[in-house]
């Protein structure tokens, strides 16, 4: 508690101090090693007129954790869990790009390869028919958003489209 008070007079006493360094929040790591979060202002970052700015959110260490309680995962219930991930994927832009992202290149690249022409050509056009490239980009974002995917068996008969 006393740390956490130093803590706090500390960035009082930056931020009082340094107003253009922007001083947001200090962390200190077990190690004794301090963090500094920082937005300077415009003025201390671009010194000339002709420079510019580009602003983005800071992140701190625990935005991404998803087990900000105390629990561990395997305490939690996993609906908990999924429903904090889902949260995080549309509440937090750095989460979501990345799951984004990973989905985006694991379903790049996806195509039939056999050595049966006549076998080949049904399965391309069924990939086609069934448009199985966006199936496979929500398989694989359910897999990184969630951590599971469950699929469900049809069975049905397949009539191919006239495709060329």
């Amino acid at each position: 508690m006393e740390k956490e008070k130093d803590l706090l007079k500390l960035t009082a006493d930056l931020k009082e101090n340094y107003p253009d360094l922007g001083v947001q929040k200090v962390e200190m790591g077990q190690d004794g090693k301090a963090a500094l979060y920082l937005r300077p202002t415009d003025k201390k970052l671009a010194q000339l007129e002709e420079a510019s700015v580009i602003r983005r959110n800071f992140l701190v260490r625990e935005d991404l954790d998803l087990l900000q309680e105390k629990k561990t995962a395997s305490q939690l219930p996993a609906q908990d869990l999924y429903r904090r991930s889902y949260e995080l994927y549309w509440d937090n832009d750095l989460y979501g790009s990345v799951i984004n992202t990973l989905a985006n290149f694991s379903m790049k690249g996806f195509e039939n390869d056999i050595g049966d022409p006549d076998i080949k050509h049904f399965f391309d056009s069924w990939v086609a028919d069934v448009n199985f490239e966006e199936v496979l980009e929500w398989v694989y974002l359910d897999f990184f958003r969630a951590g599971m995917v469950k699929t469900y068996k049809v069975l049905g008969k397949y009539e191919p489209k006239i495709t060329h």
